[in-house]
């Protein structure tokens, strides 16, 4: 019993020492080859990410990192348009296009005080290639998103969550602990 209990002090303290810090989305926010990466790296709660009539809708409550959303890949280059409604409370979040060769381009930022009351329409070149959207965030609360595209009807490449899947991370240093409830 001692030993169990000795287990579990030293883990207390590895978590109290690494901290539940999410400072690495703050410091990858800008970073075009960490967001440009087919890795994802996030931390989020209460994670909703549904289909809906001509395509997506993402409800978070908690956000930080860089998260794909949607994938692509084509075997010619392809212009589409993305009409996007974003808000959030607190944060700063952007959803971006990364092409085949890794360019990034942001569609649409939000830091909470700019938040489009009705969506905005952007023309997305899409190469030849591996295509995706990903939003890249940190310190967000209350993320609303709406992403309708031609583009996305049939489509079964958006990410794969089950209707109202709630998703908890909690992020101790380098090590992730996922809590999943339907």
């Amino acid at each position: 019993m001692k030993r169990a209990s000795n287990y579990v002090l030293v883990l207390f303290m590895c978590v109290m020492l690494t901290g539940c810090n999410n400072g690495f989305a703050k410091k990858e926010y800008n970073a075009i080859d960490k967001i440009a990466e087919t890795e994802d790296r996030y931390s989020e709660e209460s994670f909703i990410f549904n289909p809906i009539d001509g395509g997506y809708s993402l409800v978070v409550a908690k956000f930080d990192g860089r998260d794909t959303l949607w994938t692509k890949s084509l075997e010619n280059n392809k212009e589409i348009e993305i009409n996007i409604k974003l808000s959030l409370s607190e944060g700063t979040i952007k959803v971006v296009h990364i092409d085949e060769d890794g360019d990034v381009i942001t569609l649409i930022e939000d830091t909470g005080d700019n938040s489009t009351d009705g969506y905005v329409s952007k023309t997305v070149s899409l190469k030849k290639g591996l295509n995706r959207i990903k939003i890249v965030g940190y310190g967000c609360r209350n993320i609303d998103l709406e992403l309708l595209s031609s583009a996305f009807v049939n489509n079964t490449s958006a990410k794969q969550r089950t209707n109202f899947e709630t998703k908890t991370a909690f992020h101790f240093g380098g090590l992730f602990l996922y809590l999943s409830r339907k």
